[in-house]
């Protein structure tokens, strides 16, 4: 994808044009792969800037096609720290609502949070536990 694309693409995105960014990433103009490259000179990807202007479905759509909620930008803040408030409740719920449950037992265990870990067991009906040892 040529720097022009690029531009093109995170152009489209900011302005919420989803369906011919949809349509350009069908088409192969377009890949995801370059979704959490910063593309202005702070440093900001296109899921920080679309939080900070307020662009909730964009927000949402670049979350399902993959984009890491956790990077910074040169200031060292992520999409939720650049969040308006009305937004920021809705990011956290759609980073965890994207997480496959397994992947949030494991969050949720690693950080020793046994609160969440109970909630998560009790939510799911159908887990398939695979516990292995090699000792």
């Amino acid at each position: 994808m040529s720097k022009h694309e690029r531009s093109r693409f995170v152009e489209q995105l900011l302005k919420d044009e989803l369906e011919a960014v949809a349509l350009g990433l069908e088409q192969g103009v377009y890949v995801w792969e370059v979704i959490d490259l910063p593309h202005d000179s702070q440093g900001s990807t296109p899921l920080i800037t679309a939080c900070r202007m307020g662009l909730t479905r964009v927000m949402h759509f670049l979350l399902k096609g993959g984009a890491d909620a956790t990077l910074c930008n040169n200031s060292n803040q992520t999409a939720l720290h650049v969040s308006q408030p009305a937004l920021q409740g809705e990011l956290l719920t759609a980073m965890i609502r994207d997480v496959p449950h397994q992947r949030q037992l494991s969050l949720a265990a690693w950080r020793g949070d046994l609160c969440c870990l109970q909630d998560l067991m009790v939510s799911s009906s159908d887990f398939n536990f695979h516990l292995h040892f090699d000792c």
